[in-house]
């Protein structure tokens, strides 16, 4: 058992589940000026939303919580695994790191998803050494609900995101998010305050580039 960090009763509890995660579907309201702005300064909407899940994700502490040698910890760096559809297999896998700063994370955004779709095989994670989120980006569906494929259903190191069809009404910007983790980590109220943070982190970059 677990004993160094306030949520081990609870994680070693659901651990014993035979599928621990929980998943949530929320609905996202951002500014309307948000699509604009976007176009405004060609930033891609993908990667963008990317960028604002990834960060909102270590602004939550029990999003940024990792099983490593049987200790629960609190990482601060992640790499963001986004899947794409590519022309030579179907369906890949792009690693892009976390960094704080939009231009650069965009720009080495832009150039992982390149890559990967060109790649001849599927690349896994195997390779990437950093903690990971999973994002997958259904942007031609508005997402009720979604249950995303899991190799290991016993994994509490990557918490899933999925976001759905982005829609723009008179008042605002929307989009579904699905957020899924390790139930022992992350409960219904540590979503809410991700849904809260991310409308927050999307408002301030409006705020500021209006």
């Amino acid at each position: 058992m677990l004993n160094n960090h306030s949520r081990s009763t609870l994680f070693s509890f659901f651990k014993t589940f035979h599928l621990p995660q929980l998943s949530i579907t929320a609905k996202i309201k951002s500014p309307k000026d948000l699509l604009l702005l976007l176009e405004k300064k060609q930033i891609d909407l993908s990667h963008f939303l990317i960028f604002q899940v990834a960060k909102t994700s270590l602004d939550i502490p029990e999003f940024r919580l990792r099983e490593k040698n049987s200790k629960l910890v609190e990482v601060d760096s992640i790499t963001c695994s986004y899947l794409i559809q590519s022309p030579l297999t179907k369906i890949n896998f792009c690693y892009i790191p976390y960094q704080d700063n939009l231009k650069t994370f965009l720009l080495n955004a832009k150039d992982k998803q390149d890559k990967a779709l060109v790649a001849k095989h599927i690349q896994t994670k195997d390779d990437i050494s950093d903690n990971l989120i999973d994002i997958t980006i259904a942007n031609k569906l508005d997402i009720t609900a979604i249950f995303n494929p899991i190799s290991d259903v016993k994994d509490i190191s990557t918490p899933a995101f999925t976001i759905g069809k982005v829609g723009k009404t008179k008042d605002c910007t929307s989009f579904s998010l699905t957020i899924r983790a390790h139930h022992g980590l992350a409960d219904a109220l540590h979503y809410s305050q991700f849904v809260d943070k991310l409308k927050s982190n999307i408002d301030q970059w409006v705020s500021k580039n209006k």
